[in-house]
């Protein structure tokens, strides 16, 4: 495997670790707009039966967590194979590099 290909493989995994933390910024937005909306409902009086409300914000921030476990899972993924490559760099880095090396 090429420096090249080591280098790009890095960025690709940067740029998934970027992507799945604006996944997550996307779903805390939700979780905050779910969150204004039922402070809306209790406060304001609505017809909605609140406890159904909050049952359902309960639903989506289990689903959150799910998927926040899911991400740092895969981050962890990342890391692991980020330091595998890095390893497999140093180890060609200085196989080249040796003075018997033709």
């Amino acid at each position: 495997m090429t420096e090249t290909v080591v280098v790009a493989i890095v960025g690709g995994l940067a740029t998934v670790m970027a992507a799945a933390l604006t996944l997550v910024a996307q779903q805390l937005k939700q979780v905050r707009r779910a969150q204004r909306d039922t402070t809306y409902a209790i406060t304001n009086g609505h017809p909605t039966h609140i406890r159904d409300d909050v049952d359902q914000l309960g639903h989506q921030v289990d689903q959150l967590g799910h998927q926040v476990s899911q991400i740092v899972a895969d981050i962890g993924g990342m890391r692991s194979e980020h330091r595998r490559l890095a390893r497999a760099l140093d180890t060609l880095t200085t196989h080249l590099l040796r003075k018997d090396h033709p």
